[in-house]
């Protein structure tokens, strides 16, 4: 039985697009990027400007396993109980240029639908109602 070569196309592709766009591991905060990102956006206060540019952007790190994920800041949040927590998260679509979540925030003890947009080897979600892009690169 001859399998059509565009199935065999099709199958290590996607192999290859989820290994590619894999959360799992460990994301750091890119300070850079987002500081970058920030500046291309018009209407951003210079409040805000000066908050963001006091080293207020990478530190955060967020590792996934398969299933759950949480967020943590090391040398800053290693004795709060909450940062040690894993929390439940869910890939509800995944594309070439952005995988979508559904994860628990324990911040707003609820669920949130958030797009994770691929860039090289960072992703990027939009944040603030600037929705400035705050690039997150992978560590591992």
């Amino acid at each position: 039985m001859k399998i059509p070569f565009i199935i065999l196309i099709a199958m290590f592709s996607t192999q290859s697009l989820s290994e590619e766009h894999s959360l799992i591991g460990t994301w750091k905060s890119d300070e850079q990027k987002t500081l970058a990102s920030i500046h291309s956006v018009e209407g951003i206060t210079k409040e805000a400007i000066d908050l963001f540019e006091n080293d207020f952007f990478g530190k955060l790190l967020i590792h996934y396993k398969t299933d759950e994920y949480r967020n943590y800041i090391p040398g800053e949040t290693d004795d709060l109980e909450e940062f040690n927590k894993y929390y439940p998260y869910k890939v509800l679509k995944k594309y070439r240029e952005y995988i979508e979540i559904s994860s628990y925030s324990a911040l707003l003890e609820d669920y949130e639908v958030v797009k994770h947009y691929w860039e090289k080897d960072c992703y990027y979600v939009y944040t603030s109602k600037w929705q400035f892009k705050e690039y997150f690169c992978k560590v591992e």
